[in-house]
């Protein structure tokens, strides 16, 4: 078993002047800086991502966040997440 790093491609930064009910959120994701809108949640950025929840595993700041709480666990300014996919192969 093999773990891949999600892309973060698939998110990409409101363009500049676009309305924003929110300000956005400034997070690490797979140790790279992005901007979030509004107050995102664990299952909010994976489906962002494009992620299979069921092959994931996510871990904020050194905390690993369980699957039933992704999509009530609220990210905050500054977090740091790491998404991995395990992948099967040998």
């Amino acid at each position: 078993m093999s773990l891949t790093v999600c892309s973060l491609n698939a998110l990409a930064a409101p363009a500049q002047g676009a309305a924003r009910a929110t300000r956005p959120m400034h997070l690490t994701v797979n140790g790279e800086p992005m901007e979030l809108p509004g107050a995102p949640t664990v299952g909010a950025l994976l489906d962002a991502l494009g992620a299979d929840r069921a092959r994931s595993a996510v871990l904020v700041g050194d905390d690993v966040v369980r699957a039933s709480a992704w999509d009530a666990h609220a990210l905050a300014e500054g977090d740091r997440i790491e998404v991995v996919t395990l992948a099967g192969g040998g």
